[in-house]
């Protein structure tokens, strides 16, 4: 053996020795185990992770229950202060919020509803009562969209270009029985909802018109409910016209134009606002200018 090809191996053996000696020192360190028992977790402990894992979801989904038992127990004996839901045949939902204070919400949408009604509830022995007596609403306006074809199952006011938000005062009363709703809600028909009331004040829903006057654009009036102002042209001129200054209508007259610029509310925008007028309005313009025609 000669002599260079010795000392190589003489290297060799002394590099693995020190090698050999650090990575002991390295096992033997704190480090190094903290870091063995890490990995021994993630290589052993998968199962054991999984099965804490499923126990915290079986725990939770157990105090749901016990939640929703207890919600239901407290509805049966008062059905205020709860959200419900139902799944309309057609699709969609309906939401029921009573609120504590005997007033009631129904819509069709917790938020940007298209269509709600606003009133109050009561509980008899047999019956839950719901009284409405306004329905905020969006109403389409001025020419359908064009869709070359089949129209859409799209809501009414959907199917045109415009569509505004409409407010009319009614008197409506629905009810259901009391029996059957409790069983609704056993059943899960009736979906009582985790969110409260409260999340959904009822001043949210209850929107108003702008105007002295507004109760002209949400009820029909009869020149018998208006009789007692026949003798007052000017007072029913300005009713008339308020509606048309609720769209925004550009008035020529003077006077008109000075009384309703002085109002917050009006922003004069358009030279005929015939398209944005609602059944209801048309049917009081007309009875207005009977009676102002009256001599």
């Amino acid at each position: 053996m000669n002599k260079k090809y010795s000392i190589k191996i003489y290297l060799i053996i002394t590099l693995v020795l020190f090698f050999t000696s650090c990575s002991q020192k390295v096992k033997d360190s704190g480090e190094y185990k903290l870091l063995e028992s890490k990995v021994k977790l993630l290589i052993h402990g998968n199962d054991s992770l999984e099965k804490i894992n499923n126990n915290l979801s079986k725990e939770i989904d157990s105090l749901k229950n016990e939640v929703f038992q207890l919600n239901k127990a407290k509805f049966e004996l008062n059905p205020s202060d709860w959200i419900y839901r139902i799944e309309n045949p057609g699709g969609g939902f309906e939401y029921y919020i009573l609120y504590s204070n005997g007033k009631v919400v129904i819509t069709e949408s917790l938020k940007d509803s298209y269509y709600t009604q606003l009133g109050y509830w009561d509980l008899t022995k047999d019956s839950l009562i719901f009284k409405i007596n306004k329905i905020v609403y969006k109403r389409g306006v001025g020419d359908m969209i064009d869709f070359q074809g089949d129209i859409p199952n799209f809501p009414d006011w959907a199917l045109y270009n415009e569509h505004i938000k409409t407010i009319e005062l009614v008197s409506i009363q629905d009810s259901w029985g009391w029996v059957y709703w409790k069983k609704s809600v056993r059943h899960g028909e009736l979906e009582i909802l985790d969110e409260k009331p409260s999340d959904y004040p009822y001043s949210y829903y209850d929107e108003e018109l702008k105007g002295e006057h507004r109760i002209f654009s949400m009820k029909k009036f009869t020149t018998n409910n208006l009789d007692y102002l026949k003798n007052k042209k000017s007072t029913l001129r300005i009713m008339k016209n308020e509606i048309f200054a609720r769209y925004g209508y550009i008035f020529k007259s003077e006077d008109l134009k000075s009384y309703f610029s002085a109002k917050g509310w009006y922003e004069p925008r358009y030279e005929n606002v015939d398209k944005y007028l609602s059944k209801i309005e048309l049917h009081n313009i007309e009875v207005i200018n009977d009676l102002i025609n009256i001599k």
